[in-house]
């Protein structure tokens, strides 16, 4: 009977829950048991390939070198206070981080260390090199591929090759890395190590020096534009002192005395005017009235005095001659006219000196407002000036503070450098021997499948 039909009937249940009896040969073939013998033969023959197979595994060594970000700033080299800063943030570290993966930094280090002609580096020659090949046997049937095309493929697959063996590691959020290289040769390894390093060292001095440069150039222009700013207002306040007179210190000394000399005559004349008025008023009043003999000026006038003593000794004679009389006393009224018409003068003579003075008085102080005025455009331009100069002082300090590019220092400290690493970091024993017993076990295991099977079975159906 077929086998399959034997395991129908077998698998076969009766109402009852009785099953057929098997037979003999069958319940041999299904009692099948797990073999040691054969688990042992194939974990051995896995050790045995394992151990001869370690000394011909290829060799991978890494070598690190352990970095912490530090900024100084522009002012680090002078400052010692400046490397104390840590101002980084995260997105800072990251940058910096992928500085070490540029193009140029990639291509300074296969041109130091020769990587072009390096096997382990070099790119893989496919069909592109086997139609290179045979265009130079066969130009006439294959066509020959662009030189210039070919150069950039194998500049960028070079390129990928090496950075793909740089090693950067930052395990933690902090300010410190270890940037290293992996290659078969350990002394290649620690050299090509040290050059990235020193590279992107070089790199982060290079950058602040060309920002450095090109502040110092903007400065420099700062300083010259002050300079000539501060000139210009040097020169402008020297013709305006020139212009106004401001040059010469005493002007406004003479204006002031001339005005308190002018203001002590002006009240004076004031007062000798409003007198003379005064007196000119009264006398022509006096003279309306008839009684002009009687004023104090015409009694003390030595004029009057005489004439009066001739007329009474033209009284006191025998005989009195009118004519006489008439003539004496014409004189003498005369003399009162004079004495009001000289009144009335010295009352404009006054008047008159005292609207000279007042116009004098008038043009000095114009003259001392209009010097204030100007002073104070002095004292403004003066401001100006002082200002231009403490900016042209700055600009010129800190164009002096920044004129040592030769000085700056790195973002980047190396705290540990690079070593010739004595074992490689591939193949590593212990991965390698759980990974040998382990396949040690899944070969044991696939050297007895049924019995595997048949309990892995079990268990699904439960």
């Amino acid at each position: 009977m077929d086998q399959r039909v034997m395991d129908q009937l077998v698998a076969y249940e009766y109402r009852d829950k009785v099953a057929l009896p098997q037979p003999p040969e069958s319940r041999v073939r299904r009692d099948v048991r797990f073999s040691l013998w054969r688990f042992l033969a194939g974990f051995c023959i896995v050790l045995v390939l394992a151990a001869c197979a370690w000394p011909h595994l290829p060799r991978v060594y890494v070598a690190m070198e352990t970095l912490v970000l530090r900024p100084t700033g522009l002012n680090g080299p002078v400052d010692p206070t400046a490397a104390m800063r840590q101002p980084l943030d995260e997105s800072a570290v990251l940058s910096e981080l992928d500085m070490l993966r540029l193009d140029g930094l990639v291509d300074h280090v296969i041109a130091r260390h020769g990587l072009d002609a390096d096997p382990e580096f070099a790119p893989s020659r496919g069909p592109a090199e086997l139609l290179v090949r045979a265009a130079d046997r066969w130009p006439g049937i294959f066509p020959r591929p662009q030189r210039a095309e070919n150069r950039e493929r194998d500049t960028a697959e070079l390129r990928r090759n090496v950075r793909d063996h740089f090693v950067i590691d930052r395990d933690r959020r902090s300010y410190t890395f270890r940037v290293g290289f992996r290659s078969s040769d350990p002394h290649k390894a620690a050299a090509v190590a040290a050059t990235i390093v020193q590279q992107f060292v070089d790199m982060q001095v290079e950058r602040k020096r060309a920002i450095l440069e090109n502040v110092t150039a903007h400065q420099a222009e700062r300083e010259h534009a002050l300079r000539d700013r501060a000139g210009a207002a040097r020169r402008e306040i020297l013709e305006f002192r020139i212009a106004t007179g401001l040059i010469d210190q005493g002007a406004r000394a003479s204006l002031e005395a001339q005005l308190a000399a002018l203001s002590a005559e002006a009240a004076a004349t004031h007062a000798r005017a409003i007198e003379a008025t005064t007196r000119a008023q009264m006398l022509a009043s006096m003279q309306e009235q008839g009684t002009l003999d009687g004023a104090p000026e015409v009694l003390s006038s030595p004029i009057v005095q005489q004439l009066n003593q001739s007329l009474s000794a033209a009284f006191a004679r025998p005989t009195i001659f009118p004519a006489e009389v008439n003539a004496i006393k014409e004189q003498i009224a005369a003399t009162r006219d004079r004495i009001l018409v000289a009144a009335q003068a010295e009352a404009a003579n006054w008047i008159k000196r005292r609207s000279l003075i007042e116009d004098e008085l008038r043009d000095i102080r114009e003259r001392l407002v209009e010097l204030n005025k100007n002073q104070f455009r002095l004292d403004a331009m003066m401001q100006e000036a002082a200002n231009a100069d403490a900016a042209f002082l700055e600009a010129l300090t800190s164009l002096r503070s920044m004129a040592a590019p030769n000085g700056l220092q790195p973002d980047v400290e190396v705290v540990s450098p690079a070593t010739v690493p004595d074992r490689p970091a591939f193949p590593s024993p212990i991965p390698f021997g759980a990974g040998v017993l382990m396949l040690g076990v899944l070969a044991g295991a696939a050297l007895n499948p049924r019995p595997l099977l048949r309990g892995v079975q079990r268990l699904v159906t439960g």
